[in-house]
């Protein structure tokens, strides 16, 4: 069945004086096919030749239109000498629509494509997902190791504090012996003559209660209780020296005979009194 569209097509043409060779031509490079081409072109000359029947019946033609037959004979003949310039008037050849199956294959393929696409995104994604996993767990890895890093630290921290306290309380305790080796040694020279010493008068500090005063001698009563004789308690310095420190703790410092249990004041709380 002839394509109505290219059948007016035809007829517009050859109105127009395009030859059929023309006509064809320009079809075919339109992208129509031989049967359509052939069929259109049968279909737009029919009415041509139903139009001159009659006239061929009629009779003999009138010299008129014998002369008007003879030029369009010479019209058309000029028109297949020269059909290229008459093709430049002609209008554009109908478009060859798209065979359904072609448009099924290009969606087809746009379909296919976004598929391919949405995969490689979905796999992109996993392992995407798959290294932020693992980023996390090293990262979880990583504080638990600084944690007990800071633990360790912490422990060693109060570990060296703890040592510090202890050698702080052996220092103190070390002074305190040190001070009591001296006390007890300044008292053991009181009574005995010590041979490293030997038996001349030496230097003494003590630090002690003041006692007596008044018509008594004045003592010092070291912190275990032996008292010392303050031998220049007569002296008037010594008493004004001791007296404001009578039952109270001060230091005195002298001059001792060893094997003796008694000292001749020099100083009073580190005022001299000579």
């Amino acid at each position: 069945m002839s394509n109505p569209q290219l059948v007016d097509y035809v007829k517009e043409q050859m109105k127009a004086g395009v030859s059929e060779e023309g006509v064809r031509n320009t079809l075919h490079a339109a992208g129509w096919s031989d049967a359509d081409v052939d069929d259109a072109i049968k279909s737009g000359k029919a009415p041509v030749a139903a139009a001159a029947g009659p006239a061929q019946a009629g009779g003999a033609m009138k010299p008129a239109m014998v002369e008007d037959v003879r030029a369009a004979i010479t019209h058309e003949t000029a028109t297949e000498a020269a059909p290229e310039v008459m093709e430049v008037v002609s209008t554009s050849a109908p478009a060859k629509k798209l065979p359904l199956l072609t448009i099924v294959f290009g969606v087809t393929t746009v379909i296919f494509l976004g598929a391919a696409i949405y995969l490689y995104m979905s796999a992109s994604g996993s392992q995407l997902s798959a290294q932020v996993s693992d980023l996390s767990a090293q990262n979880s890895s990583l504080q638990a190791q600084i944690a007990g890093l800071t633990k360790k630290n912490t422990d060693l921290t109060n570990q060296v504090a703890a040592l510090t306290a202890s050698s702080t309380v052996w220092a103190s305790e070390i002074a305190s012996l040190t001070a009591s080796g001296t006390l007890w040694m300044n008292e053991l020279s009181l009574f005995a003559a010590l041979p490293e010493l030997g038996v001349s008068p030496t230097p003494i500090s003590l630090t002690g209660v003041v006692g007596g005063g008044g018509k008594n001698a004045y003592t010092v009563a070291a912190p275990d209780g032996v008292k010392i004789l303050v031998q220049n308690s007569k002296d008037v310095k010594v008493d004004a020296a001791l007296k404001p420190f009578i039952g109270s703790s001060t230091q005195v410092m002298g001059i001792h005979l060893p094997g003796s249990n008694s000292v001749t004041v020099t100083s009073v709380a580190g005022a001299s009194v000579q």
